[in-house]
C-alpha cells in the first residue's frame, strides 16, 4: 500500500492519494507548490497466501519530494516599480526597484530587464548604472546618479518580455 502525503512547512500533513497495490503514480499539481510530498510504502502479507501466520505490515522508510513555486506567466498588472527620489540635485542618486511577479503573485527570479533613457536636451550629466539581482525575490535594482552641468528631465524606461510590460519613469536632475 502506497500513501501520500501533503507535509506542510508547520509540519502537518493530509492524505493525498493512498493506492493498493503501488503504482508509483502520483500526479504533482500547482496547489502542492512549495511544500513536500511524503510517500510511504506500507508491505503487507496476503492473508490467503500466510495461512496459520499473522501477517504484520511494516513500513518502508518515507520519501520525500520538495517542491517548488512554478514561476507562470510574468504579470505586468502585479509588477510594480518604485524611485526612491525622482528628483535630484547634482551628486544625488536614484534607485528604482522593479519587483516581478507572476500571474498568481509569485515572484519571477532571471529576468531579463531592458532600459532605454531619453535625454530632454542632452546636457545634463548623468551616471547610469545597470539592472542588477536585488536581494529579495523578483527584485531588480538600478542607480542613476545626476552629476550636474545642466538641469534636465531624464526618461527612463524598463521593459521586458519585448513590449509585454512597459514603465515610464521621469527623473528631473536640477542646479
Amino acid at each position: 500500500v502506497c500513501t501520500y502525503y501533503q507535509v506542510n512547512k508547520d509540519n502537518s500533513q493530509h492524505i493525498l492519494k493512498r493506492e493498493s497495490p503501488c503504482q508509483y503514480n502520483f500526479n504533482i499539481k500547482k496547489e502542492h507548490s512549495g511544500s513536500r510530498i511524503k510517500l510511504e510504502v506500507y508491505n503487507e502479507t496476503d492473508i490467503t497466501s500466510a495461512s496459520g501466520y499473522m501477517p504484520v505490515p511494516s513500513v518502508s522508510e518515507p520519501h520525500y519530494i520538495e517542491t517548488q513555486p512554478i514561476s507562470n506567466t510574468p504579470s505586468p498588472d502585479l509588477t510594480l516599480i518604485n524611485i526612491d527620489n525622482a528628483v535630484l540635485s547634482p551628486g544625488e542618486s536614484a534607485t528604482i526597484t522593479t519587483l516581478v511577479k507572476d500571474v498568481d503573485g509569485n515572484p519571477i527570479n532571471d529576468v531579463m530587464i531592458n532600459v532605454a533613457t531619453a535625454h530632454q536636451n542632452g546636457n545634463g550629466l548623468w551616471d547610469i548604472g545597470p539592472v542588477k539581482k536585488g536581494v529579495g525575490p523578483g527584485e531588480y535594482t538600478q542607480v542613476i546618479t545626476y552629476l550636474g552641468n545642466h538641469s534636465e528631465t531624464l526618461g527612463v524606461e524598463y521593459s521586458y518580455l519585448g513590449d509585454f510590460f512597459k514603465k515610464y519613469l521621469p527623473i528631473i536632475g536640477r542646479l
